[in-house]
This record gives structure tokens, sequence and C-alpha cells, in this order.
């Protein structure tokens, strides 16, 4: 099974996307989940996903790069549009 990380800020959306998506038929488990991308490099540092889901424009950390830091999911990230950063 690929363990899946879901970072996003907003508590609806998150729990949306955990809860909504029929992960076991995709052969995947939520390993964890992050409110921020500060919050997000710790968690994906911790426990090296498989899989990261995130907004697709979304910063890591305070200063915005610390996203190569934290790594990438072993098998990839999935980006969303997040309609925020549109505006």
């Amino acid at each position: 099974m690929y363990k899946v990380v879901v970072v996003e800020d907003e508590e609806i959306a998150r729990k949306g996307i955990i809860f909504t998506i029929n992960w076991d038929a995709l052969n995947c488990m939520i390993a964890g989940e992050a409110a921020n991308g500060e919050e997000g490099a710790e968690v994906i540092r911790r426990l090296s996903p498989d899989i990261i889901v995130r907004p697709e424009n979304a910063p890591y950390g305070r200063r915005g790069n610390d996203r190569k830091a934290a790594g990438t999911g072993k098998q990839g990230e999935i980006y969303y549009p997040d309609g925020l950063w549109g505006f």
C-alpha cells in the first residue's frame, strides 16, 4: 500500500480529500495530514510518504522554499488547483 500525506490549510477541504476518496481502492492509505506548509514539511520528512496531495502553488514553510528540504513523495505528488492563488 502507498502512504499518502495530505497538506491543506482549509480543514474542510483537507477532510474532504481524506474522507471522500476511496483510498483503499487505489491501494493507498492516509499516513498523515498537515494544516499548513511548514507542518507539511515536517510530516513529509518524518513519514517519508509515497504520495503527497497538496495545492498546486502552496509554499512550504515561512520562506516558501522549504519544499525542497522536505522532499517529495517517493512515487510523486498530486496537485490540485487552489482558487485563492488566482486572485
